[in-house]
């Protein structure tokens, strides 16, 4: 994880959210952001679909070494 002071990443936050990329929700400790609709536009525009396929299934119904009786 990137080491960056708290003071940087509340500036930089701030900086987002005055430019209106982020939107924040509660104040002052409990803050929390959430990406603005023109974010999210973005990401709408440039995100690949996911496949249906698990990349995680084996197709093969007999493994090489091991005997499926």
């Amino acid at each position: 994880m990137a080491e960056v002071s708290q003071n940087l990443a509340s500036r930089d936050l701030k900086a987002l959210a005055d430019h209106g990329l982020l939107i924040t929700i509660g104040d002052r400790r409990g803050r929390s952001y959430v990406a603005s609709e023109e974010i999210k536009g973005i990401r709408d525009r440039v995100r690949e679909p996911r496949t249906e396929e698990d990349p995680f299934s084996f197709e093969q119904t007999h493994l090489p070494g091991i005997d499926s009786r």
